[in-house]
């Protein structure tokens, strides 16, 4: 099982206006029965932030062998609401959870699938972090 942490993990950010910031990671996961978590990321009381969240063996579908999400949180607090345009979890693959703790900490997980095959991920955020 690998597990990946916000401090083992190099956080690039791009300010891109006052009130917008750009964060991603991206790497390799060596099995989709793999765990990890990207996080805390320190948000503000009143956060809405772009997610885009994917993990797939190689290019296989990610109805099969994968997870994506993609959508828009909104975090107050200690709570987050969200909308998802896209929610695909599979049973080879895992799924992407959202959760936010306290100081408004958000936190991204990668759960476990059943599929043993590597393949590369990419998280992106994009909004209003303060």
């Amino acid at each position: 099982m690998a597990i990946v942490t916000a401090s083992s993990i190099t956080t690039p950010e791009i300010i891109v206006s006052s009130t917008y910031k750009f964060k991603a990671w991206s790497g390799y996961c060596s099995a989709g029965t793999s765990t990890f978590t990207i996080g805390p990321i320190q948000c503000g009381s009143q956060s809405t932030i772009e997610v885009c969240a994917a993990w797939t063996h190689y290019g296989s579908a990610f109805s099969s062998y994968g997870a994506v999400k993609i959508g828009v949180i909104n975090v107050l607090n200690t709570w987050m609401t969200t909308v998802w345009s896209s929610d695909v979890s599979s049973a080879g693959g895992g799924d992407w959870t959202f959760s936010v703790a306290t100081n408004h900490q958000l936190s991204i997980n990668k759960t476990a699938g059943t599929y043993a095959g590597g393949g590369y991920y990419i998280v992106s955020l994009g909004g209003y972090f303060w």
